[in-house]
């Protein structure tokens, strides 16, 4: 559960992949849902309740993966005279085999029996989740359990005690444990083979489930595995009700509209600069812009930064400015942009405030009580420079207006990257991320993973999402225009799917039944390959090449032909990086890869590292040309320390330059990126892994892997920045407001307001011993501030005395004993 390979996460979060159709049974109180790679979801009494299930084998260490539920969907059917579901959990080259069914024993009872087996004799093991259980419908419930030790009891607490399992744990190799819900009683017995059940607190967990919804882990941890001696687990859910009382189906209530000039008031929002400078003096007071404000970039190199802020002043503070060239006679109500030599055009007195630093990408900007002049080393500089002054703006009845400050800012790492997949309808999606969130941010890098392009050379291998090569085109002019370095990223080798799409080039499968890489000596292999490649560097015209290779042999059969076994894998891996290096290498491009094929878990903080040995791991890094870049991919919030002198060291010490990949753990982000920083490496690249069609309807199901694009920023430019849960802003919330760029003002707009005082039917100070959700007295609304107050701008009016009905409450299957409308 804590250490898996990056691949079975990936599928694990993404349902969407989920190409199973779901599968069902229910009775009145009780059903359940299978959902290919997401497990079961159960509903009771109407409620999801386990929201998935999750079963995986691997060897002790969780180095070498034989089986996950989150990759392979199972094979599912339902059984409706018996009333139940069966999933056969398998893939053609695992030792393990499992069956899991899921039965209603009646319509109160669920049960599920899982029978599992390894088949060759091999070091095992297995873990079992029978339930992600979503935390909220279980805070406040009280809990008995009867275990070894004795009866242990307690309550489902509002807020997490600890990230520690251990010390979050409510109860381990219980036999039974009742739950006293708000909606009923819930009897969990466990039986089988393996004893040690547990259910702990997940809700300050690390990992990537954790991060998903608040959730309690119910299941069996990593227990062991013999061939060929079949291990049963089996878990019974009883569901007794609390008594229902009808809702009322509709009320009618008389209601008043009331006519309000300010019914959204002026927003008013703090100065706040993300990523954080390096120093940073603040100054009383503003400069105002308006209509009659000059926006001038002083040289050629600086119009792209002059028209990111004219641009930003049009979207949020509906403020029109055009961009002018030269240097302006009069240095009054203007904003400059200019690289370091225009500072000789700027007043002598600025010339000591404006202190450039040396850095790459360096810049300074002041902001005082009549002008602002950004200044930057190189073209990347000033941009950034006028993205920080953006971040100064407030909005202003008649435009807008700068706070005053003076900054002096450079990067702590050169390579800070963002991954991205493609899509069919990716284009204006990629757009949004690359002006508001990548740029605005100063991150200078996109790697696009491209291999879901309707490439000329394949075109039988295209599928309905596949990007048009105008489109992606498109995306790459647009990066660049934003100071991006666009990378592409084609798999070759492993992860090779995208070339047996829709049956295609079997004959160049390695394993034809399980068609994941292909096969490196067959003649037919590279002119394949080769092509796209040749396409994809027309398209791009980069300067550097990334050509995936990690993972190799995890999943189908590698090596599997004769040859190739005798070749082994260390010299059929070494020699197709060395046959696209080569290519690469001749046109003056630098190729990059993944590094887990590199690494051995001894030398690595994490489990990234797939290499059988560490001898086979230092012969493969020894046998590769050390300009190939790195990009080091580990997942797992690791001390900074580890990864420092771990697998970060190794690379360092081979020679290769590296760059550290993250996902969207925040600690994960901060450690590593903090690592990278005290290592000296190239920089960070933030990954996404959201699917291979990606547009805007990825953000609600993929949301934390897109706000952790901000923190990747925060944390791979400054080198002060506090952790994650210490910002002074949400990175969520910052996200959120950057990619909807939604106009700002500062006038007052007209509106009305609704009375709904008729309607009030629940007090907001609870004076019953339940409260509102049955938690106690204290969980109510009792602390919210009353009368006259605004939210976001928008004006409420509360009720003065919060003892008397001053909410509206309705009918919820989580409060069945109250009598509520619909």
């Amino acid at each position: 559960m804590y250490s898996w390979s990056r691949t079975v996460w990936i599928f694990w979060l993404m349902g969407v992949l989920c190409l199973a159709e779901a599968q069902s049974v229910k009775s009145p109180w009780i059903e359940v849902t299978y959902r290919g790679t997401n497990g079961a979801e159960v509903r009771i009494a109407g409620i999801s309740l386990i929201r998935k299930t999750s079963l995986q084998s691997a060897t002790p260490d969780w180095s070498t993966p034989y089986y996950s539920s989150g990759g392979t969907a199972p094979r599912v059917r339902a059984e409706a005279s018996e009333r139940r579901l069966v999933a056969e959990h398998g893939k053609l080259d695992s030792p393990f085999t499992a069956t899991e069914e899921w039965r209603l024993l009646d319509d109160n009872t669920l049960q599920v029996t899982v029978r599992c087996v390894i088949t060759q004799d091999v070091p095992a093991i297995a873990e079992y989740c029978v339930g992600y259980l979503r935390a909220q419908p279980l805070v406040g419930a009280t809990y008995t359990a009867e275990t070894p030790d004795g009866i242990l009891s307690g309550t489902i607490p509002t807020v997490a005690k600890a990230a520690d399992r251990d010390d979050s744990t409510f109860a381990r190799r219980f036999r039974k444990l009742t739950l006293q819900t708000r909606f009923g009683t819930l009897e969990i017995t466990a039986e089988g083979d393996i004893p040690d059940i547990i259910l702990f607190d997940g809700r300050k967990n690390s990992q990537g489930w954790a991060r998903e919804a608040p959730t309690l882990w119910l299941g069996y941890l990593q227990f062991p595995l013999q061939k060929d001696l079949p291990v049963t687990l089996q878990v019974t859910m009883r569901f007794t009700p609390i008594e229902r009382v009808h809702p009322v189906e509709r009320i009618a209530v008389a209601t008043r509209i009331v006519p309000l000039k300010e019914a959204v008031g002026a927003e008013v929002r703090p100065v706040l600069l993300v990523p954080q400078p390096k120093q940073v003096q603040w100054r009383e007071g503003f400069l105002p812009l308006n209509a009659r404000t000059r926006v001038v970039a002083m040289d050629k190199a600086s119009l792209p930064a002059a028209q990111s802020f004219v641009n930003m002043l049009r979207d949020r503070y509906g403020l029109t400015l055009r961009v002018t060239t030269g240097t302006p006679s009069r240095l009054d109500n203007v904003v400059l942009f200019g690289l370091r030599p225009c500072l000789s055009r700027l007043p002598r007195a600025w010339h000591p405030l404006l202190k450039m630093p040396e850095q790459a990408e360096g810049y300074a900007l002041l902001v005082g009580a009549s002008a602002a002049a950004v200044l930057g080393n190189d073209e990347r500089g000033v941009f950034y420079g006028s993205e920080t002054l953006q971040q100064c703006l407030q909005a202003r009845p008649d435009g807008a207006a700068l706070r005053r400050v003076l900054v002096v800012d450079y990067p702590s790492l050169r390579f800070r990257g963002a991954h991205l997949f493609l899509g069919n309808n990716a284009l204006p999606f990629h757009k949004k991320l690359i002006e508001r969130i990548f740029a605005h941010l100063k991150l200078n890098t996109l790697v696009l993973e491209s291999e879901y392009t309707r490439w000329d050379s394949a075109p039988d291998i295209a599928v309905d999402f596949s990007m048009d090569k105008r489109d992606l085109r498109q995306v790459i002019a647009f990066a660049r225009q934003h100071q991006m370095e666009v990378i592409p990223l084609v798999q070759s080798m492993g992860h090779s799917e995208w070339i047996f799409r829709n049956g295609q080039n079997l004959d160049i499968a390695e394993d034809p039944e399980n068609p994941r890489a292909y096969c490196p000596l067959n003649p037919r292999t590279y002119s394949f390959i080769d092509a796209v490649y040749d396409e994809a560097l027309q398209v791009f015209e980069p300067r550097f090449f990334h050509i995936g290779h990690d993972e190799v042999n995890m999943f189908g059969r590698f090596p599997y032909h004769e040859e190739c076994k005798r070749r082994g894998l260390t010299q059929l891996f070494v020699d197709d990086v060395l046959h696209h290096y080569n290519r690469f290498k001749h046109r003056g491009i630098r190729t990059m890869m993944w590094g887990d094929m590199l690494l051995h878990r001894s030398e690595s903080a994490d489990t990234a590292a797939f290499a059988q040995s560490a001898e086979e791991a230092q012969r493969r890094r020894e046998m590769l040309p050390k300009d190939i870049i790195i990009c080091d991919w580990h997942y797992q919030p690791r001390p900074p320390e580890e990864f420092v002198q771990k697998n970060l060291r190794v690379f360092q010490q081979a020679g290769f330059e590296v760059v550290a990949t993250t996902w969207y753990t925040p600690m994960n982000i901060y450690n590593f990126a903090k690592a990278a920083q005290q290592a000296g490496i190239l920089g960070l690249l933030q990954s996404t892994w959201a699917g291979f069609n990606i547009s805007e309807a990825v953000l609600k199901p993929a949301f934390p892997q897109f706000s952790a694009f901000v923190l990747a920023a925060e944390y791979a430019w400054s080198n002060n920045s506090p952790p994650p849960d210490q910002l002074p802003y949400s990175p969520d919330d910052l996200f959120v407001d950057l990619f909807e760029r939604r106009p700002l003002t500062a006038r007052p707009r007209a509106g009305f307001a609704l009375d709904l005082s008729e309607a009030m039917n629940i007090s907001a100070a609870q004076t019953n011993t339940q409260g509102w959700l049955g938690l106690g007295a204290e969980h109510d609304l009792r602390q919210l501030p009353r009368g006259e107050q605004s939210l976001g701008g928008v004006r409420f009016r509360l009720s003065p005395d919060p003892a008397k009905p001053s909410a509206v409450a309705l009918a919820s299957s989580m409060l069945p004993a109250q009598s509520l409308p619909r």
